[in-house]
């Protein structure tokens, strides 16, 4: 790609006259740099390492000196614009399906999908982590991005994955955690999936034209479970009536708590909340600062279900692990 190029996409300004007139790459990681890239800086140190590796400019919106005139120096107001101009005028010769999606259907995409796997690209909100793909990928067919203020940045003309809802019947709940359903001539025997996201995977189901594997949803970390004895101790799947349910996203999770004692209102539900949540006292029954305090609380009261908000289940898991290894000891 030319300089000259470059230059009028990101309306930046060329603060040297460099012997060098195009780069081959864009990157915004110093690990994948090599000779001939454009590296996009976001503070002075990673320059020099950038130019250690052979990069043919550098792309930056802070003040630094200029330390080797061969090289493209490449100022813009702000490089998070430069890069959505970047993908934008990529994106713009190229003839492209877009969506904006909810994050329940982002997640359940992203265990049935590999990236640019027939030209399908899920888009993370930062640009900066993908640009590298985006700038460089020439087999593109298809965009969908979980934020639609960051795809009408880069793709205009997108529409609305969600935008479909679907006739569900005979639909049979074995647990909270797994459902029959039919849909149209489809019939779907107890999928490890919440009657809650039915529709949610009906959506991805049919983008996928009906081929997809539905074994995957085990790995949807959506609604859940993990299953926990009366001494918080981890037991094998389904081996108990006492479990442990999280999200770290608020709304997520407010709307798992309302089908968790909706569907399960026999039974005894707590649901715990960093204090750094936004959520109000009314819809918690504590707010903590760690996980041990949930486990010093639950202990000591009958229950049957833990919802917990603003803490990742993998941080969740390893504590109870842990927890259960300490009880063994």
């Amino acid at each position: 790609m030319q300089i000259s190029s470059i230059l009028d996409i990101v309306e930046g300004e060329l603060l040297n006259t460099p012997s060098i007139s195009f780069i081959y790459n864009i990157k915004t990681q110093l690990s994948k740099v090599h000779e001939g890239d454009l590296f996009v800086a976001y503070n002075e140190f990673q320059i020099q390492e950038a130019l250690n590796k052979g990069a043919f400019g550098i792309l930056f919106d802070f003040e630094t000196n200029v330390s080797d005139k061969e090289i493209a120096w490449i100022k813009v107001k702000d490089t998070n614009f430069a890069l959505s101009k970047l993908i934008r005028y990529k994106l713009s010769n190229m003839d492209l399906k877009a969506y904006y999606c909810n994050k329940v259907s982002f997640e359940l995409l992203s265990i049935f999908l590999k990236n640019n796997q027939d030209g399908i690209q899920l888009l993370s909100n930062d640009l900066n982590k993908q640009i590298e793909e985006l700038v460089n990928l020439d087999d593109l067919n298809t965009l969908i991005c979980q934020d639609q203020g960051v795809l009408d940045s880069i793709y205009p003309n997108n529409s609305n994955f969600n935008s479909n809802s679907y006739a569900i019947k005979n639909l049979i709940e074995h647990s909270l955690f797994e459902t029959t359903f039919s849909c149209g001539n489809r019939y779907f025997s107890r999928l490890k999936l919440p009657s809650l996201y039915v529709n949610s995977f009906l959506q991805v189901y049919s983008f996928f034209e009906n081929s997809i594997d539905n074994n995957k949803l085990k790995k949807l970390n959506l609604f859940k479970p993990f299953f926990i004895d009366k001494y918080f101790k981890m037991i094998e799947y389904g081996n108990s009536d006492k479990f442990i349910l999280s999200h770290t996203d608020e709304a997520i999770a407010l709307n798992e708590i309302e089908h968790l004692k909706r569907k399960y209102s026999y039974a005894k539900t707590f649901v715990f909340a960093k204090y750094s949540s936004s959520l109000k006292d009314s819809e918690v029954d504590y707010k903590i600062e760690s996980l041990e305090e949930i486990k010093k609380i639950v202990l000591s009261r009958k229950f049957n279900a833990v919802y917990i908000v603003g803490f990742h289940q993998d941080e969740i898991q390893n504590f109870i692990t842990k927890n259960s290894t300490k009880s063994l000891l």
